[in-house]
């Protein structure tokens, strides 16, 4: 029994361990299919990490950062991130828009202003914190990039919910 679960805790292990070791470039040289293979094999939170890392990954490059700024850089991309999604984490507007009384829609409306002037003063804050490392227009190409990203992730949320039928 012992030389049946040795080994396959073995196999197990490394490809737990080789999924968190994976590099970016490595995951980029992928093909879609690999890519969602790939991921498919990780639990939710070791892929919302590893996709995190990926996208700083890129960032880094993308952006061009200097070696001696990419660790402040990765600090303060990592706060603003986490800042961000504290604060979108405030507005979980009720799914039924049609149950709603005018009182409570009106509600939401202003809870949604709030939380997107919170979202822009966040923004504000971190384009100074970034200005500090990075030069005016890398902290724009950041800002470009992450509604990019966000365009993308759109689609493919889309593209999850109705898919193209051939």
């Amino acid at each position: 029994m012992k030389r049946i679960i040795i080994p396959f805790l073995m196999i197990f292990g490394t490809s737990i361990f080789s999924a968190q070791q994976l590099s970016t470039t490595e995951f980029n040289a992928m093909t879609k299919e690999q890519k969602k293979e790939t991921l498919a094999k990780m639990s939710s939170e070791d892929k919302k990490s590893f996709i995190r890392k990926v996208r700083e990954d890129d960032l880094v490059k993308e952006l061009m950062i200097e070696p001696s700024n990419e660790k402040k850089f990765r600090q303060v991309l990592n706060d603003y991130q986490q800042s961000s999604r504290a604060i979108k984490k405030q507005f979980q507007p009720k799914g039924n828009f049609d149950q709603l009384t005018d009182a409570e829609a009106k509600t939401e409306l202003d809870n949604s202003f709030v939380v997107g002037q919170q979202l822009m003063d966040n923004r504000k804050k971190y384009t100074n914190e970034f200005l500090k490392i990075l030069s005016p227009k890398q902290v724009l190409q950041l800002f470009h990039s992450e509604m990019k990203w966000r365009e993308k992730i759109e689609e493919h949320k889309d593209y999850k919910e109705h898919p193209k039928k051939k």
